[in-house]
């Protein structure tokens, strides 16, 4: 820092009379001349501006009797774990009318984190969904000295935004603590195991067999005895069609997942011919609740993984065409094979590009269906007492 910039924060007050410095604390001066001494006088400047704050934005809030923004508490292990900032992220803003807050599980384990969320503000709450955009009231919270708290979960990878509506103050109980008519999110009570009995039909011209093929299990792709299967890259179209029972179809007592388990890399789900769209991230699942019947119902599972494996697979077969290598760098085509710009693809090769980056012996990566497949069955139930916050 130079004297100029000390001279000019000690003589140009911000608002309400008090200089705004942002940044971290000075250490030293610009400059060699006089530097020893230039030096002391940026350490005394800092020690006497810097010196006297606290340290994290969490201290200076609370040195001004101002709450946290937004907290979340668990149990021992999310306490852990949130302590280094990998639970839970957020950020908020504010409109004329609302306070939104994207809350995210950015923990690494699979598992759903549960905690409860506190929120400085107060109005009528509503949970978003951050993929869907589909809405619906909160159905648990509380109010307690002027802040909101909210019991959430949320999958692996997923997020959600509360909205506020501070134009809706929420109608408040003597015991401060006021409950929705919604039921809240249903609770798993039964999951039908759906790893079995899968036909399989693959993208024509990648090499795989032609019709259905039968998996007794959902093994990889990459793991399959058959060379077409095990390098495949492209769509394969997984289909089966499973009985639900109609004790768990009854809509109003019941909520249906169809949860796909892992899969590579993205996939498409269609359920007695409906559409629902993709699935691009983990938690692979999708609320089947409106579509299923009772009875016989059809699942189509349209699962694309990577070029990578087919390129591995035609590393198998006879080398074709002209290439050079530049330092330790991949194979570069330096003339195309015989026929190729006619459109006639080498004999066992699929995927022919003008750079090599992988061998034979490169390892595969994992594809298609992984499973476990289930549909779980979750009992809707009206919200109680005892789940407030």
């Amino acid at each position: 820092m130079s004297q100029a910039t000390i001279a000019a924060i000690a003589t140009a007050p911000g608002p309400a009379g008090v200089a705004v410095v942002r940044g971290p604390k000075p250490v030293r001066s610009f400059g060699l001349a006089d530097r020893a001494a230039r030096d002391r006088a940026v350490a005394a400047f800092a020690e006497n501006v810097w010196g006297r704050l606290p340290s994290t934005v969490d201290a200076a809030l609370a040195a001004k009797g101002i709450a946290a923004d937004f907290t979340a508490a668990g149990d021992a292990d999310f306490g852990r774990l949130q302590k280094g900032k990998e639970a839970v992220q957020w950020i908020h803003r504010r409109t004329n009318d609302r306070d939104i807050y994207f809350v995210a599980n950015v923990r690494q384990a699979e598992a759903p984190l549960s905690f409860v969320a506190t929120f400085r503000t107060v109005g009528e709450p509503e949970l978003w969904d951050a993929e869907t955009g589909a809405r619906r009231p909160a159905p648990i919270w509380s109010v307690k000295d002027g802040r909101m708290e909210l019991p959430l979960e949320l999958a692996h990878g997923t997020s959600v935004f509360v909205v506020f509506r501070r134009d809706r103050p929420p109608t408040q109980l003597s015991h401060g603590t006021w409950l929705t008519e919604a039921a809240r999110p249903p609770r798993a009570v039964a999951a039908l195991d759906c790893s079995t009995g899968w036909t399989v039909r693959f993208q024509t011209g990648r090499g795989a067999p032609e019709g259905a093929v039968t998996f007794d299990g959902l093994t990889p792709l990459n793991e399959r005895p058959e060379p077409g299967i095990r390098y495949f890259s492209g769509t394969a179209t997984y289909c089966k069609t499973i009985d639900v029972p109609a004790e768990y179809a009854e809509r109003t007592k019941h909520a249906l997942t169809l949860d796909l388990g892992h899969l590579h890399d993205i996939a498409a789900l269609t359920v007695n011919g409906k559409d629902l769209g993709f699935l691009w991230h983990f938690p692979f699942r999708r609320d089947v609740t409106d579509v299923l019947r009772p009875g016989k119902n059809v699942i189509e599972v349209r699962v694309a993984n990577r070029w990578i494996n087919r390129l591995i697979g035609d590393e198998q077969e006879p080398e074709v065409g002209s290439w050079m290598r530049k330092g330790n760098g991949p194979l570069l085509l330096r003339e195309f094979p015989e026929g190729y710009v006619d459109g006639k693809m080498p004999k066992g090769h699929f995927a022919f590009t003008t750079c090599r980056p992988y061998t034979k012996d490169d390892p595969l990566q994992p594809a298609g269906l992984l499973g476990p497949v289930r549909l779980v069955v979750q009992r809707r139930e009206r919200v109680r007492d005892s789940d407030v916050p």
